[in-house]
């Protein structure tokens, strides 16, 4: 029994520590890195691309989402829990965090579908991305935008970030449902704990997604590692090899 008790108190404090300090960098390093895209993404040699004003809209929605979720936690990792408890922030921050979450990703979604009309051989489906559909009208189709074919940068930067996201999201999406199919089950406080700690780690990877884009697309993308050369030498007189 005592071991029991034991091992119940240190997954608990475990918990509580990755509740602290994971949140805590993820909010640090995200933030920098979503900054960082919709700086870069607005320079005008990216601009011109089709892709980036989803990739802009994405890393806007994904800092929403990293603060909505985070904060909250690394409050509780030091005992702070009356924003949980005000029922106003409570229902504004679920409102923000479910809201940004998906926008995050279905502005993916958007990026996918106009790289696929962009790149396809038929004229028919190009001209579909050039369409305002909100208005039921076709608009004016300029020349087709060759940089958004499938060998450049925006497209091998939304193949990158579309897996990572997938891979990521769906523990989630397990454990939600182990979650919903437990839920009238009786749990001793060693299940109980142990579950808290993986819903923990969970939570952390799912943010960790909206977190690491700047670093994916420096590392992947050339033309997107050449603007973040020039925005610091404008700014810092710095290069990034």
């Amino acid at each position: 029994m005592s071991n029991s008790s034991d091992l119940v108190s240190t997954m608990n404090y475990v918990t509580m520590q990755i509740n602290r300090h994971g949140p805590t960098v993820l909010l640090l390093f995200g933030t920098l890195s979503n900054v960082l895209n919709i700086c870069i993404l607005r320079e005008r040699s990216l601009k011109k691309i089709p892709c980036t004003i989803y990739l802009c809209w994405s890393s806007l929605s994904a800092t929403v989402f990293i603060w909505s979720g985070l904060l909250t936690r690394v409050l509780q990792g030091y005992s702070i829990n009356w924003p949980n408890e005000n029922q106003l922030l409570c229902k504004t921050r679920l409102y923000l965090l479910n809201i940004s979450w998906s926008s995050a990703i279905w502005i993916l979604v958007g990026a996918n579908i106009d790289r696929f009309l962009c790149s396809h051989q038929s004229v028919a489906y190009r001209r579909l991305i050039y369409t305002e559909v909100l208005h039921c009208v076709e608009a004016r189709v300029p020349n087709v935008p060759v940089s958004c074919y499938g060998r450049d940068l925006p497209c091998r930067i939304i193949n990158d970030w579309v897996s990572c996201v997938l891979v990521l999201d769906l523990p989630f999406g397990l454990y939600r449902s182990y979650a919903s199919v437990t839920v009238d089950v009786s749990k001793s406080q060693y299940r109980v704990a142990i579950e808290n700690f993986i819903y923990s780690l969970i939570v952390l990877l799912v943010h960790f997604t909206h977190s690491t884009s700047f670093y994916i697309y420096t590392l992947t993308g050339t033309l997107y590692r050449a603007t973040f050369n020039r925005l610091k030498r404008r700014y810092f007189n710095f290069d990034f090899d």
